[in-house]
């Protein structure tokens, strides 16, 4: 039997077999893309946490060895083996003292025998900020830092 030209011609311009295969092509770059965000921007909240955290360790160890003294370098090290990130210090875990005020939140004295503005002895305060660097697939790095306060006295 012998097929028309016609319609051989007619049914090859009208097939639709291959039209999926060509729209996921199209689209599958897109969602690669799209999916690559996404875990992108996962891995760097997940490192904010891990900074957060390890600023948070280390003033959780100021706090419960208050009473052993201040020692910025113990305080250094909990903060670092809170995480497996490369953690840094912008500056050393530092002791202050301040006196807690409304509007701005603690206000910085020189030592703890100076009077706060109500007659109250100033509280100790100890700061750790850390911080890491993230590098992202597909863009710039990125400084994620992060810094705790806590009041030990």
């Amino acid at each position: 039997m012998r097929v028309s030209r016609f319609f051989l011609s007619s049914h090859l311009i009208r097939g639709e077999s291959g039209a999926s295969a060509v729209e996921f092509a199209l689209v599958l770059p897109v969602l690669v893309a799209l999916l690559t965000g996404i875990i992108d921007l996962g891995a760097l909240a997940w490192k904010k946490m891990e900074v957060q955290g390890a600023a948070r360790a280390g003033a959780n160890y100021a706090l419960v060895n208050a009473t052993k003294g201040f020692d910025a370098n113990l305080v250094a090290a909990a903060a670092t083996s809170a995480t497996n990130l490369p953690v840094t210090f912008p500056e050393q875990p530092k002791k202050e003292f301040g006196c807690p005020n409304e509007t701005t939140g603690i206000t910085a004295v020189a030592n703890n025998t100076t009077l706060c503005s109500n007659g109250t002895v100033p509280g100790s305060y100890v700061t750790v900020r850390t911080s890491t660097i993230y590098t992202p697939i597909w863009f710039n790095t990125v400084s994620l830092s992060a810094t705790a306060k806590v009041r030990i006295s």
